[in-house]
């Protein structure tokens, strides 16, 4: 097999984030450079296993996640679907109705309104 090799496939994976549990990551958790100050890695290939479909979404989670780490917001409260309030309140969202509050979660924690 000689010749020019193509992957047709996307980039990713590279870095392997990993947090404290690998140390041979090349990022952190919140996805800093280890050993290098003001450097972080924010692209697909920080996943640390090629996911079974496009790319496109987990990148863009991972952006999303990053711009929130950066601007030093707290992630969002997590919702639980099969909760009466959650549900509820996603019912609500989905169906176009807003409100200007905050929805308390099952849990106890706020979950700010889009």
């Amino acid at each position: 097999m000689g010749g020019d090799r193509k992957s047709v496939e996307h980039g990713n994976s590279v870095d392997t984030g990993g947090g404290d549990t690998l140390k041979n990551s090349i990022v952190d958790l919140e996805l800093r450079v280890r050993g290098v100050g003001g450097l972080r890695v924010v692209d697909a290939s920080v996943m640390p296993v090629v996911p079974r479909g496009n790319t496109n979404a987990p990148t863009i989670a991972i952006a999303e996640r990053a711009a929130d780490l950066i601007a030093g917001r707290a992630p969002l409260a997590a919702v639980d679907p099969a909760h009466p309030v959650d549900a509820m309140v996603l019912a609500s969202q989905a169906a176009g109705h807003t409100s200007h509050t905050s929805h308390t979660s099952h849990t106890g924690t706020q979950t700010p309104k889009p």
